[in-house]
């Protein structure tokens, strides 16, 4: 997995959370997307970073519900790492909730 770059949306909590961590110890690239919590997706760095996974661990916050927002951030992530090997749509939204 080492070779491989991976974006996963919803990454810093609950399920993305763990799968994000997962695949930083299994040695992959990850762009962890979050949407507006961006004090948790801090901690999830730090948590990241006392486990010496932060290295290949990179936030990138975006809507995945905003169809403009999610092509810049994909051209962005491709210009910066080459290509998305492996993409995880966790994201979820309950309606009635913002």
């Amino acid at each position: 997995m080492s070779a491989k770059t991976l974006v996963i949306s919803g990454a810093t909590r609950g399920i993305g959370k763990a799968i994000s961590q997962s695949f930083l110890e299994l040695g992959a690239k990850v762009i962890a997307n979050y949407g507006k919590g961006h004090e948790k997706a801090k901690e999830f760095e730090s948590e990241m970073s006392s486990k010496s996974l932060s290295s290949k661990l990179e936030l990138s916050s975006f809507d995945v519900s905003q169809s403009e927002e999610v092509s810049k951030a994909i051209k962005d992530i491709e210009s910066n790492h080459g290509r998305v090997d492996i993409l995880i749509n966790n994201a979820a939204r309950v309606q009635g909730k913002k």
